[in-house]
């Protein structure tokens, strides 16, 4: 807890990071986002489509735009600011690196290459001030903030300016302010005063040094009277930076120090610097502190204060720092706070999905905030449906709200069953050139509806917008490299599974060649059209399928055009067993999202190589019926035929292999294809095989076994 608050106290000061998450996940395609949509995008008002599960940040943004109260460019760049990777080479130095450049250069000052700005917590006492056992912690915080090391930097150069770099008096003043930071890691260096013959303004500066050692030691009472001191000696240069410490210092003592009594004197300090006028150069700092305290004493009215604060328009960057204590405090709460303010009360309501509470507050002030909350989250079947869907409509495309109450309202009229009406909705939304995470969801509704082969291709291709899973959502898709950037258009489930599962092969030739859908997805129903049509000996479609692949896939040509020349259809059929063994990329299914993103022809590492159909989802009831009936059935009837057939990879290559491999024992390439055959089962996902590959790894041991492929295959899997 203490932690928390000493990171919030850092968020006042310094501005609130980004935060990120890190890790090795493994990448999912996403159409639409999850928690954290583009910010710049956002920021200026382009809102998508809304969802309850945006992180509050992002619902502050909404509300203002959906009331009429838009950022202005100041806030909204404010709100999107994002800490950029660079280039060490090209990155400016930070406040401590600065700071250590600048005292190396002063002459005779024994350099120094690194400061730890952090500090360690320490709990010496076995008990608490309540006379209970405390528990071990292991905690740290930034002692030194950078804004320390920026004042020092520019001191140091006013001083060298005044007494000259090789003079007494500033090397004895860097000697001073190395006290100082020597006790921001852990140190308790305390300084002397200097002697009165010594130049006024060194004196000065080591009073204000003492002060600040004692603070980055801990030494807060000794802190807080010498800073006090120094506030009050008029002709100190260091007076009202001195008064601001006393402050800080107070709040240290009840963050560090545990002692919360201390609060409402830093309350009571620092609304005296907000109120005099001859201290307005603090008065910002002033005000971002006693939020902090504030929140800390009355965390609920601060969270009534700054949804106020919120919602003023022109606070320019204040904004990111209201916005991230409102973030915090809020979820440092069990739930949600109480909604004395229309902002609060909308996010509370949409987050929590409360349609009766977002239908009262909508008829009661009928604006775009309260109609997207309602809309997302009112029954089907509730009389106030009809009311919601015609206001829905009236919503002009150019707002910020059209997009979340063109989805919400086409979603009711779906769940109500109603098709005519939905259709021509979301036939005239995708007019509009909507953006791609909007386009997705509006075809993924225009799916449902498909009643003909013709429609359920042309809403079958989807842009992905984002890559991430569960720990990870949302992130930019160009931060994953070349092999998913260079993917425009991808599958979606809706279109994966009914696929799969209901279309003939005959569809899957002609999908391969329309123009409904993007070469490059139909690169990708060839590719596994062909297999499919290989393992259920589906002859003329495995031909067009294997000439539309070698068109659109150059680097399967060769093989494919010697498949294709071959005469002999027992042949054949084993050079396509011998292509599939060498091309761990091939699989008669098609795959959702990216699928499969390593080269066809290479090893996946995490053993995504091959097929494993056991698992192949189902059919929604949802699905739209875009086939007449005896095509579906005759696309079911080949789903199961080649389940039974091919069910997993391992088992059917070495069947096949093994039957050519007896039947042909004189074939040269046997051996090679016996050693593939075994290197299927090693290379999969592991699920449990047959004997094929035993049978396999025997034959090639018993039949060649001083061949290099015997010797290339110690052990069957």
């Amino acid at each position: 807890m203490r932690l928390l608050m000493l990171v919030l106290l850092t968020a006042v000061l310094a501005g609130p990071p980004e935060a990120e998450s890190c890790g090795p996940f493994l990448t999912v395609a996403q159409f639409s986002y999850v928690a954290t949509p583009p910010q710049d995008v956002f920021a200026r008002g382009q809102l998508g489509i809304l969802r309850p599960k945006y992180y509050r940040r992002y619902l502050v943004v909404a509300f203002r735009y959906l009331t009429g109260a838009p950022l202005s460019q100041e806030e909204a760049a404010a709100f999107s600011f994002r800490r950029l990777a660079v280039p060490a080479s090209t990155a400016p130095l930070t406040p401590v690196a600065q700071w250590i450049e600048a005292r190396n250069r002063v002459p005779g000052v024994t350099a120094i290459r690194a400061i730890d700005q952090y500090r360690s917590l320490h709990d010496l006492a076995p008990m608490d001030r309540r006379g209970k056992k405390r528990t071990p912690y292991f905690e740290s915080y930034q002692n030194c903030l950078d804004d320390a090391f920026a004042r020092a930097t520019q001191t140091l150069r006013e001083r060298a300016a005044r007494w000259g770099v090789t003079s007494s008096q500033l090397a004895e003043w860097v000697r001073g302010q190395d006290a100082v930071f020597n006790n921001c890691h852990g140190g308790e260096v305390l300084l002397p005063a200097l002697p009165p013959e010594v130049d006024s303004l060194l004196r000065a500066d080591r009073r204000y040094q003492i002060a600040a050692a004692e603070f980055y030691a801990e030494q807060y009472e000794a802190a807080e009277k010498d800073f006090g001191a120094i506030g009050r000696e008029v002709d100190s240069p260091w007076q009202d930076l001195a008064e601001f410490m006393v402050a800080r210092t107070l709040i240290r003592e009840a963050t560090v120090g545990e002692d919360e009594g201390k609060l409402t004197e830093a309350q009571r300090a620092l609304d005296s610097i907000i109120a005099n006028p001859q201290k307005a150069k603090w008065r910002n700092a002033a005000r971002g502190l006693r939020d902090f305290v504030t929140a800390r004493l009355d965390p609920d009215g601060q969270i009534l204060a700054l949804s106020e604060r919120l919602m003023r328009s022109e606070s320019g960057p204040e904004f990111a720092h209201a916005l991230s204590d409102f973030t915090v405090l809020w979820d440092k709460r069990d739930g949600a706070p109480p909604s004395e303010t229309e902002l609060a009360d909308w996010i509370a309501t949409f987050q929590a999905q409360h349609w009766e509470h977002a239908l009262e507050r909508w008829r009661a002030r009928p604006n775009d905030a309260w109609l997207v909350a309602a809309l997302s989250s009112v029954p089907h079947d509730n009389p106030a449906v009809p009311e919601l869907l015609a206001a829905a409509q009236r919503v002009r495309v150019a707002t910020p709200a059209w997009a979340s109450a063109v989805f919400y309202g086409i979603s009711l009229e779906l769940a109500r069953g109603e098709i005519e009406a939905p259709r021509k909705w979301v036939d005239q939304a995708l007019t509009t050139n909507p953006p791609p995470d909007v386009r997705n969801e509006f075809l993924a509704q225009r799916m449902t509806l498909a009643r003909s082969w013709e429609e359920f291709l042309r809403y079958g291709a989807r842009t992905p917008v984002a890559l991430g899973g569960d720990l990870d959502p949302d992130a930019p898709v160009e931060y994953y490299g070349p092999v998913y950037r260079s993917r425009k258009h991808l599958f979606d489930t809706d279109f994966t599974i009914p696929l799969n599962l209901e279309a003939p092969l005959e569809r899957w030739v002609d999908a391969a060649s329309t123009n409904l859908l993007p070469p490059d997805l139909q690169a990708d129903i060839a590719q596994a059209g062909w297999v499919r049509a290989v393992v259920l000996d589906r002859i003329p479609q495995a031909q067009a399928l294997a000439a539309r692949l070698a068109t659109l896939r150059p680097q399967l040509r060769t093989p494919l055009q010697a498949w294709l020349g071959e005469k002999d259809p027992k042949a054949a059929k084993f050079q396509a067993i011998l292509l599939m063994l060498r091309t761990p990329g091939l699989q008669p299914a098609i795959r959702d999202k990216f699928g499969r993103v390593t080269a066809v022809n290479r090893i996946d590492d995490f053993r995504d190589n091959w097929w494993d159909l056991s698992e192949p989802g189902s059919v929604s009831e949802k699905a739209p019926r875009f086939l007449p009936g005896p095509e579906r059935a005759a696309g079911q009837k080949e789903w199961r035929r080649l389940r039974a057939e091919a069910l997993r990879a391992p088992d059917y290559l070495c069947r096949e292999t093994v039957l050519w491999a007896r039947a042909h024992p004189d074939d040269p390439i046997v051996p090679e294809a016996l050693h593939l055959a075994v290197r299927t089962t090693r290379y999969t996902n592991g699920a449990r095989t047959s004997t094929s590959p035993k049978q396999a790894f025997a034959l090639l041991h018993t039949r060649y076994p001083k061949s290099k492929w015997a010797a290339m295959t110690p052990y069957w899997y």
